[in-house]
């Protein structure tokens, strides 16, 4: 009896001097934590899993800021949707930045730049049309959806865009007339904040800048930051490809074959 209680003991000194350990680095670190998000590909109900994962990390971790990294042409309405009321609802900063160059930040993914609390793009990069459409099953290709989901969708982004500052006319012209616009572009017309070349020239420049959430200024203290990547876990990877409306029109070939 005497050996196990001496083990016991031993067992939960180890632990507490683990414990003490860990937050003595974090003391000495003081450095501000980002996460960041790859959004690529198409976006579908498995994109919006992680990104409301992301938030919620993000809140319980007390980050700086959560960054989407947007490369997308696009995606799911439902699931857009889905994400937009994730971010709408954040208490950390949100940025989004159409990233590296050649990076697109098409239709959903315009929906997405603009709900950033900071909206950011690199050189040589592209936003907009986002004009929803509907697919055949048949193979008949896509064509614009219904005027109801269109004027819907064409209000919601002028809205969403309002709400961050941005100039809701432009927005609405992403839906109802396919705009497109360059980095450069859009920085002319107020669509994005900034542009820069990567995601440290970004962290410097916005280092400091005063943001409004939630009816609250936040002073946004990202310099010299640790940096952590949110990957997908299998069941955001098997919902993001069961979801996929290309990889389930094949499944379904496949069912009825």
């Amino acid at each position: 009896m005497k050996r196990v209680f001496s083990l016991i003991l031993l067992s939960l000194f180890i632990l507490l001097s683990v414990s003490t350990g860990f937050a003595a680095n974090a003391d000495v670190s003081g450095r501000p934590l980002i996460l960041t998000i790859k959004v690529e590909g198409m976006i579908t109900p498995g994109t919006a899993a992680i990104i409301e994962r992301g938030v919620q990390e993000a809140s319980v971790r007390n980050a700086s800021a959560l960054i989407l990294i947007l490369d997308t042409p696009g995606g799911i309405v439902d699931a857009t949707l889905k994400i937009l009321s994730v971010l709408s609802s954040s208490d950390v900063p949100i940025i989004t930045y159409v990233t590296p160059q050649g990076a697109i930040a098409a239709s959903a993914g315009a929906f997405i730049l603009l709900s950033g609390h900071i909206a950011a793009m690199s050189p040589g990069t592209t936003t907009g049309a986002a004009m929803p459409v509907t697919i055949s099953p048949a193979g008949e290709g896509s064509q614009a959806a219904d005027e109801k989901t269109i004027n819907f969708l064409a209000g919601h982004i002028r809205s969403i865009a309002g709400s961050n500052g941005r100039p809701g006319d432009v927005a609405e012209r992403f839906v109802t007339e396919n705009l497109t616009l360059s980095s450069a572009d859009a920085l002319d017309l107020g669509v994005v904040d900034y542009i820069e070349p990567d995601l440290e020239a970004l962290l410097q420049t916005i280092d400091g800048t005063n943001i409004q959430i939630n009816n609250t200024i936040v002073t946004l203290e990202v310099q010299n930051a640790e940096i952590e990547s949110i990957e997908s876990n299998i069941s955001e990877k098997i919902t993001h490809i069961i979801s996929n409306p290309q990889i389930t029109f094949i499944l379904l070939l496949v069912g009825v074959f």
